[in-house]
């Protein structure tokens, strides 16, 4: 046979290379058909699961990652001195227990009061709601709370005067739990925002809380009455009456008014663009 005739040695380098292609080949042809049966076994499974649960799948529920900020912060826990985990109630600001709107008619018996005060005053410094909100709107929602103004421009004897150019445009007074007097003022006009409040000095420190407390009110009903006041705007150098009418605002320019009455009728500026003749 031709096998004999081959020489032994011969032979062996010929087994030896048979057998590392062989073993190459299979090593290349059996990865190639392990990955394509591992696939085809991949996409079988896929379609039975599909068909038991369907092809959208649910959600599973968060669930926390541990971190090792989770076990410092626990360590760092572990020095603080223990503290009441039970929610605290909001402060209430300052308390009131009375609120008297003075009027107009009972200004001669709470002067002597109010004169003899040493004010502190604060102004539309925040961002709050009652100190970005246009002054006449304020207006008109004092009006609907408190009644008409303790004392507005015409009020203060500026004919006698003859300068309007700091005049006040209008005053609340009152007196708070029955003995602290205060002031809520606008300083400069109903097209600007917010008002000034004025309290004795020694609250000088808590201005801010009775200021919220007293005109909270204002901003949680949003209630409005008309109204109608004189109104001197300085850098025009001109006179108005700026009204709220119950459904919009609107100003009239007008001369300078007389002495009396020292109120307008709102119902002679109602018609819009015009003047009373």
């Amino acid at each position: 046979m031709l096998v004999r005739s081959i020489p032994i040695r011969a032979l062996g380098l010929f087994a030896v290379l048979l057998s590392v292609g062989l073993f190459t080949a299979g090593r290349v042809c059996g990865q190639s058909l392990l990955s394509r049966l591992k696939w085809q076994r991949t996409i079988e499974m896929s379609e039975e699961y599909f068909a038991r649960n369907g092809r959208a799948l649910k959600p599973l529920a968060m669930e926390a990652l541990g971190v090792r900020s989770d076990s410092i912060r626990g360590w760092l826990a572990s020095f603080l001195p223990e503290k009441d985990d039970s929610p605290a109630e909001a402060p209430d600001g300052f308390p009131l227990s009375a609120v008297k709107a003075i009027a107009f008619e009972d200004l001669e018996e709470y002067r002597p009061v109010f004169e003899r005060t040493e004010w502190a005053f604060l102004g539309n410094t925040t961002l709050t709601p009652i100190d970005t909100m246009i002054t006449r709107e304020i207006r008109a929602r004092m009006e609907y709370h408190f009644g008409p103004p303790t004392l507005t421009l015409m009020d203060q004897n500026l004919m006698d005067k003859r300068d309007s150019t700091e005049s006040i445009q209008f005053e609340y007074w009152f007196l708070l739990n029955e003995s602290i007097p205060v002031y809520v003022l606008d300083v400069n006009g109903p097209w600007d925002r917010g008002v000034v409040i004025a309290a004795p000095s020694s609250y000088r420190s808590i201005l801010a809380e009775i200021k919220d407390s007293l005109l909270r009110q204002l901003i949680r009903s949003g209630e409005r009455k008309p109204y109608a006041d004189y109104y001197y705007n300085v850098q025009q150098e001109l006179w108005y009456v700026t009204a709220f009418d119950g459904a919009s605002f609107f100003d009239v320019r007008i001369d300078r008014p007389v002495a009396e009455p020292a109120r307008p009728n709102l119902q002679s500026y109602v018609r819009a663009g015009t003047r009373p003749q």
